[in-house]
């Protein structure tokens, strides 16, 4: 009178339960007759893990493996406004949510250290720190060109467009094509060399940029029977080696790249102006004097450029 009460009488399944994740422990069950498993709430079998739980809730092994990125980094906002953190399940379980959070009080005014400041996703796009000159109808770089993030010690490494400001480590051993693409990136251009000379001897057109005699002391060339020194930072002797239209260490420190060709454009060749801080002839340390030209592929560390524009009539 009893029905499948002796359970040694009752033939073993043909089946196994699931037991992996959250069926782990599930064996198979008579009920009626019929053998089933008796899974847990949290098994979910409406088209693999689509709940995200830290669970598997599918049984197979793997826990929220259709939600990848679960746990992976992420970032919300632009340059220094971004936050970081990482993916993590939503609240409903259903999809992933970025736990980072932008941060828009921290932008500033652009400026050129290869930062996106003001946090529109644009890095030194309209940057308010560079210092121009006004030579005749254009704009040049005051000081020589360095890189976005050019520090007093060192030249850096960036390869953006070229800043124009003091106090730190002009750019150096730079090419020709390398420094032309510098000022592009900022649409700017190379100097020509006579805009160059103009803003070096300025209007009375001096030899040097500070008087028509040479001063050894006023800028930074090498001085006779000494060694050959090494490249300043930029400005560092603005005092006394800036033109009459306040265009700074043109005469020593670094030689320059002019956009001027030397020959045709089959030469491929390029003046040179300025004189650097290893040269220690006068001539070679004045601004009419020293328009050596070099093929575009040269570079050295001794050489560096400017930037000029001529902007638009209105």
């Amino acid at each position: 009178g009893l029905v499948d009460a002796e359970d040694e009488d009752l033939a073993a399944p043909n089946f196994a339960c699931l037991n992996l994740g959250v069926c782990q422990g599930v064996e198979p069950e008579c009920d009626e007759g019929r053998w089933r498993c008796d899974y847990p709430d949290e098994r979910f079998t409406d088209g693999g893990e689509v709940h995200c739980d830290n669970l598997d809730n599918d049984c197979d092994g793997a826990i929220d493996e259709d939600f990848s990125l679960k746990g992976e980094d992420c970032e919300r906002g632009w340059g220094v406004c971004a936050d970081r953190d990482v993916w993590q399940c939503t609240p409903d379980r259903r999809s992933l949510h970025c736990l980072a959070v932008e941060r828009p009080e921290r932008a500033t005014v652009e400026v050129c250290d290869g930062v996106d400041n003001d946090c529109d996703g644009l890095v030194d796009n309209d940057v308010v720190d560079l210092e121009w000159i006004q030579v005749g109808n254009s704009r040049m770089y005051a000081y020589e060109a360095s890189r976005p993030d050019a520090t007093a010690l060192s030249a850096g490494n960036l390869r953006g467009r070229g800043c124009s400001v003091p106090g730190v480590m002009p750019w150096a051993e730079v090419s020709h094509d390398e420094a032309r693409e510098a000022c592009r990136a900022g649409g700017w251009r190379l100097c020509t060399l006579a805009e160059w000379t103009q803003a070096c001897g300025g209007p009375a057109r001096t030899r040097f940029p500070y008087a028509n005699h040479y001063d050894e002391d006023a800028c930074n060339g090498r001085v006779p029977g000494e060694e050959a020194a090494a490249a300043l930072a930029t400005g560092h002797l603005e005092a006394t080696c800036s033109s009459r239209f306040g265009a700074v260490d043109m005469s020593g420190n670094l030689k320059e790249w002019t956009a001027t060709l030397a020959g045709g454009e089959e030469d491929n060749a390029y003046f040179l102006a300025g004189g650097a801080y290893d040269n220690v002839l006068e001539e070679s340390l004045s601004c009419f004097e020293s328009a050596i030209p070099r093929e575009a592929s040269f570079r050295f560390p001794n050489l560096g450029f400017r930037c000029c524009i001529t902007p638009e009539a209105d």
